[in-house]
């Protein structure tokens, strides 16, 4: 948090949402209010979830087989034009952006790296050197537990339908991906050390707050204080 003549005052927090139908200069617009300490961003509806998991599943199986080529997912072009797993309209949003949050200082926390996050993270880090820029950028991870899924499953675990009871082995499809949402002692702890962008996958609504108010050394379990901001 910067500093000013008042060392109580409250971090300030932008919310900016990248969805395939939200206003692509949000990122853009946001960056340049200087007296922002961080940005949240939401890259990730269940339906941009779903595709990513679906190219990451591709990437998995391409990797397995040897194979380095670019992969063939065609679920809903709307919401993709890549095959990288991760949110394909986050760079192009992210670039006019990157000089002002250099500039403020401001920092960055979102979920567009979707089912690739260090995929995403190395890809914004191109663009900032780029441009000739210096800021330190960290990815959180820990939310794909397919493997677990799948282990589990195999020693017995139903994992039963929360709509209608259905065990896994009996839905109408075969699962092919799976993700946990995260909290935000991740993205403070990557704040408290330096990282100015931070990306995410899968992480829960309020994480990326949740994990803001903790680089300003609001513990991310004095659950009164983080209601407090």
């Amino acid at each position: 948090m910067r500093s000013t003549s008042s060392p109580r005052r409250p971090i300030v927090i932008a919310g900016a949402s990248g969805g395939a139908t939200d206003k692509l200069r949000a990122l853009q617009d946001l960056a340049q209010i200087s007296y922002i300490d961080v940005i949240v961003g939401d890259w990730m509806s269940e339906a941009n979830m779903t595709v990513r998991g679906i190219e990451w599943a591709e990437i998995k199986a391409r990797k397995a087989a040897g194979r380095d080529e670019t992969g063939v997912a065609n679920a809903g072009q709307y919401l993709s034009n890549t095959q990288d797993a991760f949110d394909p309209y986050f760079l192009t949003q992210l670039e006019p952006a990157l000089p002002h949050l250099a500039a403020n200082a401001t920092k960055l926390a979102c979920n567009a790296g979707g089912s690739n996050p260090a995929g995403l993270a190395k890809a914004v880090r191109k663009v900032v050197e780029g441009l000739g820029l210096r800021l330190n950028v960290a990815w959180i991870e820990g939310d794909d537990v397919t493997d677990t899924v799948f282990g589990l499953q195999k020693q017995g675990e139903s994992f039963p339908s929360l709509l209608d009871g259905k065990p896994l082995s009996e839905w109408d499809c075969e699962p092919i991906c799976a993700q946990c949402y995260l909290g935000g002692t991740g993205i403070a702890y990557a704040f408290e050390h330096g990282a100015d962008i931070v990306i995410c996958g899968r992480i829960a609504d309020a994480s990326a707050c949740v994990g803001a108010c903790g680089m300003v050394g609001i513990e991310t379990n004095t659950w009164m204080s983080l209601l407090g901001h």
